[in-house]
């Protein structure tokens, strides 16, 4: 919002593992708000890895601009740009780690990144 983009969150509980669902009504929201991209974040372990990883992705959102034909839906196309940062899964990070500011500091370096040459 910082940098002028109009943001709608949509946030989606651990346990929303149906993913058939979650993406029909995230296309519904971004029909009804008419948005051209998405930006998807995570925080998860990989305890295999013994990781602690923060993602940022952006996607395209196809069909929203220009005329429409009657009863189209938008898509969502491939990622345009992914961002992850990496971290030790460990106590002393799990304690540290501040998910709201390490969101807006990578948010910051992909506007940065996606902003036009």
């Amino acid at each position: 919002m910082a940098a002028g983009f109009p943001v709608i969150n949509v946030v989606l509980p651990v346990a929303a593992t149906d993913v058939p669902r979650n993406l029909q009504g995230l296309l519904a929201e971004v029909q009804r708000r008419g948005c051209t991209r998405v930006l998807e974040t995570a925080v998860f372990a990989d305890a295999a890895q013994g990781l602690l990883i923060a993602r940022l992705r952006v996607y395209p959102v196809f069909g929203m601009l220009g005329p429409q034909a009657a009863g189209s839906q938008p898509r969502i196309g491939a990622v345009a740009y992914t961002q992850q940062k990496e971290f030790a899964l460990d106590a002393r990070v799990m304690d540290r780690v501040d998910p709201s500011r390490l969101g807006r500091v990578m948010a910051e370096e992909a506007l940065v990144a996606l902003r036009p040459q």
